[in-house]
């Protein structure tokens, strides 16, 4: 859910959507890893079964907290088709936008859900971007949270990031912009997806590690910043592919960098950090998170049903769609080790630019 501040840096939140619900923790949790470890899943034709203890017996929903038509929507939905034929119950997408709460408001709203602590509910999440939430914004905090209380269930898929600039802009290249910006010091347009954003430090560590800097303009989210720029009213900033890929389409957003190591078919044109030799680890990981108190059994049999779910046709065609988009399979402690990671590699960078907000 980058487009609000929910991805730090992707991204204040007030206390808590619903009062009288415990944030819950995973340390404090209950179940028998063990049973976990144990069990195997048994498919039937072609649907994953249910445990013994008889979950799931009634309808999982999927929580976007976003619009129906936002990336996180959509993906949503892809999830929802591709389990049609695998789930051996029904599968339901509930669109909630979070507001300025993001993830985290989120996540109070399914722990308010008896059902979702059983994990009959689970979250879409863009899982680095909210664990940057901790360190270079207050409010997952603001809501009692801590890292820990991360729990993952699955992450499917990474989409890079990408440098856009103004479609008329005089630059084609990366370096054009660099060399602009260092003969107009401050004079160029930096439309930010959110001060703190993930998007933001993504772009603000290209800054500083190049040495050149420009007027910040923060907007609330990426869709704004992507509007704003095709309209030439900004001269660049750092971008979700599919989030521009019309503008760019169009002619009115130009993208000569991607961030990464690989970059999608559809900017031919663009060069990558890699290429470059900018080591640059920014980009969003996105898959299904449950509520802290989850069962480390329920969290198995929902990774397996989530699993399935991405090797699926419906999915495959998805990752087809979704410039830059690569399909990964990662579980509880491979997200939690991604999240980590981009906290360690951020935190130095905050410092540096004075936006760390962690402990």
């Amino acid at each position: 859910m980058i487009s609000r501040r929910t991805a730090v840096v992707a991204a204040v939140a007030t206390m808590s959507l619903m009062t009288g619900c415990s944030v819950g923790s995973r340390q404090a949790e209950s179940s028998d890893p063990s049973a976990a470890a144990d069990w195997k899943p048994v498919f039937k034709d072609g649907k994953l079964q249910p445990l013994p203890d008889g979950f799931p017996n009634k309808p999982i929903t999927i929580l976007n907290g976003d619009e129906a038509g936002s990336s996180d929507g959509i993906y949503a939905r892809t999830m929802q088709k591709a389990l049609a034929n695998i789930s051996p119950v029904n599968v339901e997408v509930l669109d909630k936008p979070a507001g300025s709460g993001g993830n985290w408001a989120s996540l109070k709203y399914m722990q308010s859900r008896p059902d979702a602590k059983d994990g009959y509910m689970v979250q879409v999440m863009a899982y680095t971007g909210a664990g940057l939430d901790f360190i270079a914004d207050t409010v997952a905090t603001g809501y009692g949270y801590k890292t820990d209380d991360m729990n993952p269930v699955i992450a499917t898929e990474r989409v890079p990031f990408v440098v856009v600039t103004r479609g008329n802009a005089p630059w084609n290249t990366y370096q054009d912009l660099v060399d602009a910006a260092k003969a107009n010091p401050g004079k160029l347009k930096y439309i930010a997806v959110s001060t703190g954003s993930q998007l933001d430090i993504g772009m603000m560590s290209l800054m500083a590690k190049g040495g050149w800097t420009a007027q910040k303009i923060p907007l609330k989210d990426n869709v704004q910043v992507a509007t704003t720029i095709a309209a030439g009213q900004g001269d660049f900033s750092m971008e979700l592919p599919d989030v521009i890929a019309g503008q760019f389409q169009a002619g009115k957003i130009k993208v000569p960098l991607v961030v990464g190591e690989q970059k999608p078919a559809v900017f031919p044109q663009a060069q990558t950090t890699k290429e470059l030799g900018l080591d640059e680890p920014w980009g969003s990981l996105r898959g299904l998170m449950a509520t802290p108190e989850t069962s480390d059994l329920h969290r198995q049999w929902l990774f397996e049903l989530f699993k399935a779910a991405q090797s699926s046709p419906a999915y495959a065609q998805r990752l087809q769609t979704v410039p830059g988009a690569t399909g990964v399979v990662y579980d509880h402690d491979e997200v939690m080790k991604n999240v980590h990671d981009a906290q360690d590699i951020a935190t130095p960078i905050l410092k540096q630019l004075n936006l760390y907000k962690g402990n």
